[in-house]
């Protein structure tokens, strides 16, 4: 049997003291505490006193999220948790809420084969409803021989994409991939989540600060695409953002970024390139999600619980 208690910040991150993804980082939550209305940390203790689970809340119109600022949440752990701490920890935590409404998304199972699916199935159990969101990555071994796990049409694309001579650079200059990425969601009445600035402070240099890559795909003096992707662990790497440039789409670079992308995370011994969701509260665009096939991604499933 378990205990959830209420922490603050600092024994929170005393008990948890290496997340496994940027996103539990304090550095992480202090820059998005000011989204919510309440920051609020969770930890489940065992009959020891030593801690097992914990979880970071934020208050957000009158429900408990997680995450509130992020792709998705962690729930911390030392070391893989058995069903039973999982159960009881749901259990407890759900109690301690006192009824409030509680909303948790959870990676995909490929971010730890062994946790994830016991995560899911305990919290499906306990939440009324779970949304299941269609989410794509590709294996960067595909880096070898990108062309040939692909679609046919997306073969002849990235052919016409080859004939214009893009150059790629991996850069630091956040400013000049933002604007690429910024216009691109302006031209298809999409917001950014993040702003510059906000971005910046995610990515800053120093203790908390998430790793993270900035890559240009140009043409000349053009800038015709651009990406970003986070670091979340030493051999997964997520797309944040990525897109091309207004004008641009004729020129397929959409269709040859991810291969230089792979070819880069290779290099740097990367495992999976998460490209991220294709659906919205459940519902899948089928556009993106015929191109992240066509590109050689992989169907995974990212939850969401609503308690």
């Amino acid at each position: 049997m378990s205990t959830v208690l209420l922490a603050s910040q600092a024994q929170y991150h005393s008990a948890f003291p290496k997340g496994r993804f940027p996103y539990g980082t304090k550095a992480f939550t202090d820059v998005n505490t000011a989204k919510v209305e309440a920051v609020r940390h969770f930890i489940s203790y065992d009959e020891k006193g030593s801690p097992r689970l914990g979880i970071i809340l934020g208050m957000c119109e009158g429900r408990w999220t997680a995450p509130f600022s992020a792709p998705f949440a962690e729930i911390a752990y030392n070391k893989p948790q058995s069903l039973e701490r999982i159960y009881d920890f749901i259990s407890e935590l759900t109690d301690t809420l006192q009824g409030a409404p509680l909303r948790v998304t959870l990676p995909p199972a490929f971010y730890d084969p062994q946790m994830m699916p016991a995560l899911h199935g305990v919290l499906a159990n306990f939440a009324s409803k779970t949304i299941w969101d269609y989410n794509y990555h590709l294996p960067v071994a595909n880096a070898s021989d990108f062309a040939g796990t692909i679609s046919r049409a997306a073969r002849k694309n990235l052919k016409q994409a080859r004939s214009h001579n893009f150059t790629f650079t991996p850069t630091d200059d956040i400013d000049r991939a933002y604007a690429v990425i910024e216009a691109n969601r302006r031209s298809h009445g999409y917001p950014l989540a993040m702003s510059l600035e906000q971005v910046k402070q995610t990515v800053a240099p120093g203790p908390g600060g998430v790793e993270a890559d900035f890559f240009i795909l140009s043409a000349g003096t053009a800038d015709v695409a651009a990406a970003m992707a986070y670091r979340v662990t030493p051999d997964i790497a997520q797309v944040i953002y990525w897109g091309d440039a207004p004008g641009h789409s004729g020129e397929r670079p959409m269709n040859i970024l991810p291969a230089f992308m792979l070819r880069h995370y290779s290099d740097a011994g990367v495992r999976i390139l998460d490209i991220g969701p294709a659906s919205t509260s459940g519902i899948p665009n089928q556009g993106l999600c015929r191109f992240k096939e066509s590109i050689g991604c992989i169907l995974s499933l990212k939850p969401t619980f609503i308690f």
